[in-house]
């Protein structure tokens, strides 16, 4: 039998292989990849909400260290350079996007870099406080979703977000996946511990709101096996202080 680390070694060895083939675009640093509008429901009501996808480096767990998980796919829209886009590169593509959005119609925003936003490698500090001083300006802004791995979240981080947008709904997003630590291991290779997840959901938790996302059918499990997974994820995501779960179907 393979120990769990000799599998992590594995996995991370063939995700290397696949994200080789990834073909690389031209991208312009000073345009975000896209904007999406979707819906969602929030204090019990339906509502239309902006999505605004960064133009960034790539998330670091793909780029660097585990080479990414299983199921996702972000890196094809990224830079994936080794060096962080700058300051102002990112407030001007920001900007831009920004501007383009009616928020009386579209109140609830979220900001994706298709990694991890509380990652000063991947979205500068700076860059990240003036977003922010942004969207607490604009009174028809309700809601803002922001994403990370659990590494990045520290008191410091999300206190500052809390200083720099006082009185608005903030959720920051982890994806948990499955509360297995065996099995987000071997079939998502998320390079993280449910440790790590309760540990920054407590901080998360003092001060903002905790989203916490949930993959339904991993690969390697089981319709059967997913859908028991799943439900156990839910209750203890929900047990640990998340305000919302977002139950998230594997794609291929």
């Amino acid at each position: 039998d393979l120990k769990q680390a000799q599998y992590y070694k594995y996995i991370s060895e063939a995700q290397e292989i696949i994200h080789a083939k990834i073909p690389m675009e031209n991208c312009n640093m000073k345009k975000t990849s896209h904007t999406e509008f979707r819906d969602e429901i929030f204090g019990g009501v339906n509502h239309n909400r902006a999505v605004i996808f960064l133009m960034s480096n790539g998330c670091e767990w793909a780029l660097k260290h585990g080479h990414g998980c299983t199921m996702c796919g972000h890196l094809a829209k990224q830079v994936r350079r080794n060096s962080t886009i700058s300051v102002d590169d990112h407030i001007q593509q920001f900007d831009k996007e920004f501007e383009k959005i009616d928020f009386v119609n579209y109140p609830l925003l979220n900001i994706y870099n298709n990694g991890s936003f509380l990652n000063d490698n991947e979205i500068p500090p700076e860059a990240r406080r003036e977003m922010m001083r942004k969207i607490n300006t604009n009174p028809d802004i309700k809601m803002l979703v922001l994403e990370t791995r659990p590494e990045f979240v520290t008191e410091d981080k999300v206190n500052e977000i809390k200083e720099l947008i006082p009185k608005k709904h903030v959720e920051l997003a982890m994806g948990l996946e499955i509360k297995s630590d065996f099995y987000r291991t071997i079939c998502i290779n998320k390079g993280f511990s449910l440790h790590q997840y309760d540990h920054a959901a407590r901080i998360i938790t003092k001060h903002l709101y905790l989203r916490t996302y949930v993959l339904l059918k991993p690969l390697f499990l089981t319709e059967k096996e997913c859908i028991d997974h799943a439900i156990e994820t839910i209750e203890y995501a929900f047990a640990t202080g998340s305000t919302t779960v977002s139950l998230e179907a594997c794609t291929i």
